[in-house]
C-alpha cells in the first residue's frame, strides 16, 4: 500500500493510483449515472470554486481543464478550447483531482455512545471534497456519497495502521465485520 499516504498534518489522504479508488465495476456504474443525469443540448462551462488547491492540467494543451456539459453528459475539457480539443470523462477527471489534491480526513469530537468518553471520530468523504471543488455537479457525483470509512478496503487498511482507534470489528447489530472508529476507553464500535 505504498501508493496511499497521509499528509504531514494528518488532515488529507492521498491515493497515488486511481485504479483502486472505486470498487470493481463502480467506474462504469458511476459514469453511466453521470451521463444519464446531465444531457442538456448545449454545452456550458461550469464555474470552478476557488477552494480547489490544484488545477487539473490538460495533458495535451497544457491549459486548465474545466467542467463542461455536452450532449453526452458532463466531462472535463481543455480551457483553451477551440485551440485544444482534449477531453476527459468525468470519472477519470474526478479520480485525477483526488490524486492531486487528496481527500480530507474529517475529524469530529463526540462522546462514546456507551461510556460517554470524548473521542475523535474520523472518516473520509470524497463527495464533499469534489462538490466543494466542482460546484454545479452534485447530481452526477451523487453515487460517491456512499464512499466513507469501511467502503474502500485499501484506504481502510492504511488508516487502521496509521490512525489510533480505527480498526475492523464485528458488529452484532449489522451482522458483519467492518472498519470503524472505536472508543479508546471501552473499545466499542462508534461507526464509520
Amino acid at each position: 500500500m505504498g501508493y496511499i499516504h497521509l499528509s504531514e498534518d494528518g488532515t488529507r489522504i492521498f491515493v497515488d493510483r486511481p485504479s483502486g479508488f472505486l470498487l470493481e465495476g463502480e467506474h462504469e456504474r458511476y459514469l453511466a449515472m453521470a451521463q444519464e443525469t446531465f444531457c442538456p443540448p448545449a454545452e456550458k462551462t461550469l464555474k470552478k470554486s476557488s477552494g480547489l488547491p490544484a488545477d487539473l492540467i490538460c495533458p495535451e494543451g497544457g491549459g486548465t481543464m474545466v467542467l463542461r456539459r455536452g450532449a453526452y453528459g458532463v466531462f472535463f475539457g481543455c480551457g483553451r478550447f477551440p485551440r485544444c480539443w482534449c477531453t476527459l470523462p468525468l470519472v477519470e477527471g474526478t479520480c485525477q483531482l483526488l490524486q492531486i489534491n487528496g481527500m480530507a480526513l474529517y475529524t469530529v469530537s463526540r462522546p462514546c455512545w456507551k461510556c460517554g468518553q470524548t473521542l475523535r471520530v474520523r472518516s473520509y468523504f470524497p463527495y464533499f471534497d469534489l462538490i466543494q471543488w466542482l460546484p454545479g455537479v452534485e447530481e452526477p457525483l451523487q453515487p460517491l456519497e456512499a464512499i466513507r470509512l469501511s467502503i474502500l478496503p485499501q484506504l481502510d487498511a492504511y488508516l487502521e495502521q496509521h490512525c489510533e482507534n480505527i480498526a475492523e470489528r464485528y458488529s452484532k447489530t449489522a451482522g458483519f465485520s467492518y472498519t470503524a472508529n472505536l472508543c479508546p476507553r471501552c473499545d466499542m464500535l462508534q461507526g464509520s
